[in-house]
Order: structure tokens, then sequence, then C-alpha cells
């Protein structure tokens, strides 16, 4: 190591002192040696995932798509909510008003298709506006009463109004086209509305997620609606979250439910796949439980370009930049972000942006080998051009230094060398017993006590001496010293 560093300083002092073709040429040699350092330091961080993280970045866009999507459908499910609350508000006012206007009482709506006809032909436009300004893909009202009590299942059978969209799209429409799902034939002949071809006169309350629940105990419509999770619409494949509002009015049990549904149709056309260089990132909301995405029981949007299967929870396990989603069948990379959907049996519910692991993996290795290749061919090219220099120029020098050791200066130094010499000659006499004992090989801190001067004393001469001297540093001038010894010509560097 001291050869090494003996040679480097020799090769420093003559790129110094040669003139500025050296200069230049030297500087070019250490840049390439410093670049070929670096270049072998920035692969070692590259391989280690240090710099030029590829995980890093893809998790940064997962994140913006995520609060993206997370905005977006806390937005959705603002505005659904409010026209719930709205509705009910507006159907338990038409309920009161039709009680006081057949001078019954609630129960009294049973058996009773006349009133029940009555009620629905009222509360039909404030269910259509639901639909037409809301965005919703369906709105319904229904009341907890029956046309005809003595016929089977006619406890679970309830009388209202629903309607659906006929067109499930992705975008607004202004004035879409509805169907009637539930209700009486006889509105949506005065309507002018198609009766949906799965139609039924009245609503079947078993396949609404918590109706008994919610007509037992609820009282407060800003308060104690709820989300479903994903249920499939009576006799169809339809799937669909119904926001459940109670219809509160003057008595102690509601009146009935009303609300919107968030088809899944809807939500796909809402939510399409994000085509990225990972592979396509799609959207899930879904509950949450036991580090576990309950896909069956949420909503999926467009899975274009993956294979997702909707009836397969999904094991959540965190990782350092993003989280690994994993099932039976397949394995995915991505983020989730709670969102409040407010629930009857208060799970946590998730937004999450998913993209299949193997574009993933197949990505990170590409840019991984991409970025080695790049780097490590910098590398080999600054490698090269030291190599050239050295060979061009630094080892001729070394060369000449090792055979000129022991002898005779160099030619192209001699002058240098004269020039030193000369200017000891100018130094005074108590600067000269300052730079004799540099000569005899003491250093500063041991100068005070040989002279009997002062520390100050001894940096005031110090200064002096490097400026005739024209040098810059006790190690400049000692690196001097060592070339005269080398040449024998340490001699010459004392006063005659």
């Amino acid at each position: 190591m001291s050869n090494i560093i003996r040679k480097i300083k020799q090769i420093v002092y003559l790129s110094k002192h040669k003139g500025n073709d050296l200069r230049v040429k030297m500087m070019f040699y250490f840049i390439a040696i410093a670049l070929t350092a670096i270049g072998f330091l920035i692969i070692v961080l590259v391989l280690s995932g240090r710099i030029f993280n590829v995980s890093a970045q893809m998790a940064g866009v997962m994140q913006n798509h995520l609060n993206n999507q997370a905005e977006k459908f806390s937005d959705e499910l603002t505005q659904y909510t409010a026209y719930g609350i709205e509705l009910s508000r507006s159907i338990s006012k038409t309920v009161d008003d039709v009680l006081e206007e057949h001078n019954i009482e609630f129960y009294q709506m049973n058996n009773n298709p006349e009133v029940l006809e009555d009620l629905q032909s009222r509360i039909f436009q404030d269910i259509n506006t639901v639909i037409k300004l809301g965005g919703s893909s369906g709105a319904y009202g229904l009341v907890d009463c029956t046309i005809n009590t003595s016929v089977l299942g006619s406890g679970h059978s309830r009388a209202g109004v629903c309607l659906r969209l006929a067109n499930v799209t992705g975008e607004f429409v202004l004035n879409p086209e509805v169907a009637i799902y539930r209700g009486s034939s006889e509105i949506a002949r005065k309507n002018d509305v198609k009766l949906h071809t799965l139609w039924n006169l009245e609503f079947n309350t078993q396949n609404i997620p918590g109706y008994d629940d919610i007509m037992e105990k609820s009282r407060d419509t800003g308060k104690d609606y709820y989300w479903t999770e994903r249920t499939v619409l009576e006799g169809t494949g339809d799937s669909c979250m119904l926001l459940c509002v109670p219809i509160t009015g003057n008595r102690v049990r509601p009146y009935g439910l009303c609300g919107v549904d968030l088809n899944e149709k809807h939500f796909n056309l809402q939510y399409p796949a994000l085509d990225t260089v990972y592979g396509s990132m799609i959207t899930v909301i879904t509950p949450y439980s036991d580090s576990q995405l309950l896909i069956e029981n949420g909503m999926t949007g467009n899975t274009e370009g993956t294979w997702l299967d909707n009836t397969l929870g999904l094991k959540v396990e965190e990782r350092s930049y993003y989280n690994a989603y994993g099932s039976t069948k397949e394995v995915y990379y991505g983020l989730s972000k709670e969102i409040p959907i407010k629930t009857l049996d208060g799970k946590t519910w998730m937004v999450s942006v998913l993209i299949p692991r193997e574009g993933c993996d197949a990505y990170i290795r590409h840019k991984r080998i991409m970025f080695t290749a790049l780097i490590l061919a910098f590398t080999l090219a600054m490698l090269s051009i030291a190599l050239h220099l050295s060979n061009r120029f630094v080892k001729p020098i070394l060369a000449e230094l090792d055979r000129k050791e022991g002898g005779d200066m160099p030619a192209d130094l001699k002058e240098l060398f004269d020039s030193l010499t000369a200017s000891v000659e100018t130094l005074t006499r108590a600067e000269y017993s300052v730079y004799e004992k540099y000569l005899e090989g003491y250093d500063i801190a041991q100068i005070p006590d040989e002279l009997m001067i002062s520390s100050n004393t001894v940096k005031k001469h110090n200064k002096s001496i490097y400026k005739k001297l024209n040098v810059s540093s006790f190690d400049e001038l000692s690196l001097y010293f060592d070339l005269f010894r080398r040449c024998n010509r340490i001699d010459d560097l004392r006063k005659k």
C-alpha cells in the first residue's frame, strides 16, 4: 500500500510541474479511475435495490391510482347516501299524507290494494328522479305492508316500487331509460315505463340483508342507514350493493325501507382496468377481515388482463413497498386504503388496486438487468480509458522515475530543482534554522523545543519559508526533500 501511495504522489507531482499538457492528461486519468469506482458502486446499489428501485417506483404508481379511486368511490358513495336519505324523507312524508287523506292507520294498508297503489303512484316520481339525477343503476322504496296477507309467503312480501336502468352504462345519462322491477303494472302503464323482464308485484324481504333487524331497531333516517355486501337480485344474475335507509314516520316502527343499488356491471364500467407497464391494474371494493380481502362480498372493477376470481378471498401479506394478495389460484401486488362504508356488521372496507404478480416481477427483472447492463457498460468504458491513459502516460513516467532512483535527477526536472536550490539562499538566518531542522527530518511539532522558540514564531517562519521556496505546505516541501535524496542531491538544499 505504501508503494502505491508513493507512486501516486509521484504522478501528482509530475502532473503539477511538467506543464499543462501532462496535467490535463493526468486529470482525465484520475477522472476515469474515479468514474470506474463509482460505476462499480452503482452496480452494487442497483443489485441491492438501494437506487433505481423499480419496486418503489411501482408502489408510487399504485399509490397515486389508489388515492384517485378511493376519492372517486367515496364521492360516489356520499352522493348515493345523500339521495337515499332525501328519498326516505320524501317517502315518509308521502306515507303520512296518504294515511291522513284515507283516514287510516298504517297497518290498515295491508290487504288494501287501492291505498297501496295510490302510495306507489306518488313515490314513483321520487324514485325516478333519484335514478335520473343520482347516477345509480337502480332505486327503490317499499313499505312494511302487503296487498294480500293470506297468500303463501306474505310474511316476507312487501309492496313498493323499484326502478332499474334498462341499459347500464359507465357514463352519466341525463334522461336514462328505466324499467319497473317491482311495483304495480298499472303504474308502469300510466307512466309509459316498460316492465322489467323479471318483474314482480312485490318485494321479497328475505333478499334484503338486514331488513328485519333495521325494521325492529331503526328510528333515525340520517344515522341508521347501511350498505349491504354484494348480493344477487332475486331471480337475476345481477349482483349489487344496496343502500338501505329506513323510512321513519309517526310511529315507533319504521314505515319501510328505501335506497339505491350499486350494480356490479355499473361498477365494472365505472372502474376500468388501468393499463400500466407492469400489467393491468384493477380496482376492487371489499370487506376486510382477518388479513383477507373478501372479494366475494365486494365489488370488482373491470378485470381485463387478469384472471381475478371474484368468488375467492385474497390473503394480504404486507411487504416493504406494496402488499401481496394471494388466493389458491393467483397472486397480485397492490395497495389498499380503508374507506368509510356503514354496514350492519361493522366490518372494515377497503378499496384496493391490484396488478398480477407475474407482470410486475417480469418488469422488475427487465429494468434491473437493463440498469445493470448500462452501468456495467459505462464502468467498463471508464476502466478501458483509464488503462489506455495508464499505458500511454503513467507507466512511462513511473518507469523513468524507477530508473532514475538513486541516480541523477531527470533532465526535465533539473531546472525546477535548480530554482529551489537557489531559493534556499534567500532564507534569513532564523528561517534557515527552522528549514534545516525540517531537512534533518524533524516535523513541525518538534521545532519549538529544538530551537527553543514559540509555536507562533515557527508558524511565522513557515509562512515565509513556503513563500520563498514556492511551496504550499509542509507535505509538498517533504516531497521535494524525498526527491532530492533519491537523486543524491540532498546536500544541494543546504546553504553554501
